[in-house]
């Protein structure tokens, strides 16, 4: 178990830098590998050429408003996330997304990553849940969209989210929103895309429509 060890010595020394996530390539045919790493918060991209893989959990273990749930839950032996031999991802309007799961003594928590963006874009617990939707990864340059963030109270107890939009490269968000959700509502809000000014590599991080979530005052960047 050595191999594993060290995977996970990689995983803590990430969060300790401050790194958002850890990227793995290997070859194709490594396949008896491929369990470990999943183990191990990895999702295999699926790429023609390569056999990439990427793990969230530094910025799972670093985001405010779910980081008490990890006090007393251990991100490694609690997942019940399937392991396949096979490439990850469900897709949804052209997007692929990237699921975690975990529980632990009855309490659940669900956490999505958006592949391009490289970033979180849902967070289910027993109490709450918000997503954020975009209708097409295929947008054209110099023209508004809108993104939409679904927002669930499922406790009863009162919930405040204020969401926050930040520029990315050539995507222009000013959303500013505060809302006392007290069962399900859905904000939204409209961003525009400028020209790029350099070649867009298909296998980088792509920009991304960023907001910045206080969820009872507990930060979240989606």
């Amino acid at each position: 178990k050595v191999g594993k060890m060290l995977v996970l010595a990689c995983v803590d020394k990430t969060v300790e830098l401050g790194w958002p996530r850890l990227d793995l390539n290997t070859w194709p045919g490594n396949t008896k590998a491929v369990p470990l790493y999943k183990k191990c918060g990895f999702f295999w991209e699926k790429r023609d050429t390569t056999t990439h893989l990427m793990n969230f959990i530094p910025t799972v273990l670093k985001t405010e408003a779910i980081m008490d749930y990890f006090k007393v839950t251990d991100w490694y032996n609690d997942s019940k996330r399937i392991i396949e031999v096979k490439p990850d991802g469900k897709k949804e309007n052209g997007f692929d997304y990237f699921e975690y799961i975990w529980e632990q003594s009855g309490k659940k928590l669900r956490a999505e990553f958006e592949r391009t963006g490289r970033g979180l874009r849902l967070i289910e617990t027993d109490d709450y849940y918000i997503a954020a939707s975009l209708e097409n990864h295929e947008l054209v340059f110099g023209r508004d969209y809108t993104v939409s963030y679904k927002i669930v109270n499922k406790s009863g107890k009162p919930l405040t989210v204020e969401l926050n939009g930040i520029d990315d490269k050539n995507i222009t968000f000013d959303m500013k929103q505060r809302v006392e959700v007290t069962g399900e509502t859905v904000l939204k809000g409209k961003f525009h895309i400028d020209p790029i000014t350099c070649d867009q590599k298909p296998w980088r991080t792509h920009p991304a429509v960023t907001t910045e979530i206080f969820i009872n005052g507990c930060r979240a960047l989606f």
